[in-house]
């Protein structure tokens, strides 16, 4: 990496072929003047300095390159440019697409992650009340505990629906 914070033109091509090359094979590339475990190195090294935006923060970026493109585009619109806007156009879908992917990807994320809290929190619910039950056999009529579980379910879906709503 040069001192200015840009890509040299050998860190460029191993990220180029990082993410379909093997480290031997970038290392045959530079006809082995880089050994492959420092190809290896090298681009995580790469791949960890680009890390260091949050996805939201990545998400605004990419909100910004898009409305930069929009401007570009109306200024060519404008210039009557047509080669430019059609290039420009085509960048746009691009990076829309990369968008819309990464915020389906996000969802599936944030629903498996739901999911697991969900069923970790029914596991502790059905621990307590199993534990309850037990500690409380012999103070409590099984037909009494049962309707009393019943009613703090009926309630706890109630909450849920007053949620569901919102999110809605």
């Amino acid at each position: 990496m040069t001192s200015g914070g840009e890509l040299s033109r050998i860190d460029q091509e191993i990220l180029r072929y990082a993410a379909s090359r093997s480290p031997e094979e970038i290392s045959e590339k530079f006809n082995g003047a880089i050994e492959p475990a420092r190809v290896a190195a090298l681009t995580k090294e790469l791949l960890a300095r680009r890390d260091w935006l949050t996805m939201a923060e990545r998400e605004v970026m990419l909100i910004i390159r898009l409305e930069n493109i929009l401007n570009d585009l109306e200024a060519a619109r404008t210039a009557s440019d047509y080669d430019n806007a059609q290039i420009q156009l085509g960048y746009l879908k691009e990076l829309g697409n990369r968008f819309d992917k990464r915020r389906a990807a996000t969802q599936v994320d944030l629903n498996a992650l739901y999911n697991n809290q969900a069923q970790l929190m029914l596991k502790a619910i059905d621990l307590a009340t199993a534990y309850l039950r037990g500690a409380f056999r012999e103070k409590i009529d099984p037909q009494a505990w049962d309707e009393a579980i019943a009613e703090g379910m009926r309630l706890a879906a109630a909450e849920l629906e007053k949620h569901q709503a919102v999110e809605q």
